[in-house]
């Protein structure tokens, strides 16, 4: 909970900010390709990158701490203090018990998880239009929104409730989280765009797929005739030597695209973000309703 309020603080603060900002000086005719323009957009793009650090880390550390503080003291501490023979009775079974204190806590979560993605949603809404959103599919942004806090919330307790069922121990339960929510949302975030076979987008435009808000997976070139080539046909366009490195590259690229070559992008597109949503909540629903199941089966065998 506080770390719900302290983020909606800090991230109401900067978007209010921000909103602010462009109704007062933004220059006429902005967002367009003007210079005063591009020095707007990077001056709101600094400004909006100062909240950006805590959204990139607050859906680890909202499910960590579901996991932890939720779901591993639940079950492993009435087992580690011997409590559970009061908890538990004959008028109340294991079984029973467990199921209402799952309940309650799996609502409490999901009415947190949403109101997390409610906020950070506001936060991104100040900013939209102008060009310095993250792609709807950036790993660590789409895990803060839509249903995502929601579902690493909730399955992150569950294998807390497991954990500490199985160890007896919270300490160890809640480590087994951390370790858990770690290598499961770098699996996702692996996983993530291959859900769905990628689009591919042809174009001379090098920010084509940025543009459209889509999650590039890979870019190539197209020479004119339209076979493919993963290499940049350096000796059709040669880098200049006087120049910096990335100057000297776009100005080959632009050598390049002269002569008829283009780019070839494949890319998740942003219109699949509720695809990938449903999906990847899909896949938590699964994996929690298999873990509640064994635990509600394992504390009907427990001994306290």
């Amino acid at each position: 909970m506080a770390l719900l309020l302290g983020l909606a603080v800090v991230l109401g603060v900067n978007a209010w900010h921000g909103r602010v900002l462009i109704a007062e000086h933004a220059p006429p005719g902005c967002p367009g390709p003007g210079e005063s323009c591009a020095a707007f957009v990077a001056e709101l793009a600094e400004l909006r990158g100062r909240t950006g650090f805590f959204v990139v880390f607050v859906p680890f550390i909202a499910a960590a701490l579901a996991g932890m503080f939720w779901g591993a003291p639940l079950v492993a501490q009435e087992l580690e203090r011997k409590t559970g023979k009061l908890a538990w009775s004959q008028s109340v079974p294991a079984r029973r018990w467990l199921t209402v204190q799952i309940a309650w806590v799996l609502g409490m979560l999901t009415v947190l998880g949403l109101a997390l993605s409610a906020v950070v949603s506001l936060w991104r809404q100040a900013y939209a239009g102008w060009g310095i959103d993250d792609p709807v599919l950036q790993p660590f942004s789409f895990d803060a929104s839509g249903l995502q806090p929601v579902g690493w919330c909730l399955l992150a307790c569950v294998i807390g409730v497991l954990a500490g069922l199985v160890t007896r121990r919270p300490l160890v339960a809640m480590g087994i989280v951390m370790a858990a929510v770690l290598l499961l949302m770098t699996m996702a975030h692996s996983a993530r765009p291959h859900y769905v076979a990628p689009e591919r987008m042809i174009s001379a435009d090098a920010k084509a797929v940025q543009k459209a808000g889509g999650f590039l997976l890979k870019r190539t070139w197209l020479d004119p005739g339209g076979s493919e080539t993963a290499a940049v046909p350096a000796h059709i366009c040669a880098e200049s030597p006087s120049q910096s490195r990335d100057l000297a590259r776009l100005e080959q690229e632009e050598c390049l695209i002269k002569r008829g070559y283009k780019y070839a992008f494949d890319f998740q597109p942003a219109s699949r973000w509720w695809t990938f949503q449903a999906i990847e909540f899909a896949m938590f629903g699964g994996l929690i309703v298999v873990m509640l199941g064994f635990s509600l089966w394992r504390i009907g065998r427990t001994t306290v």
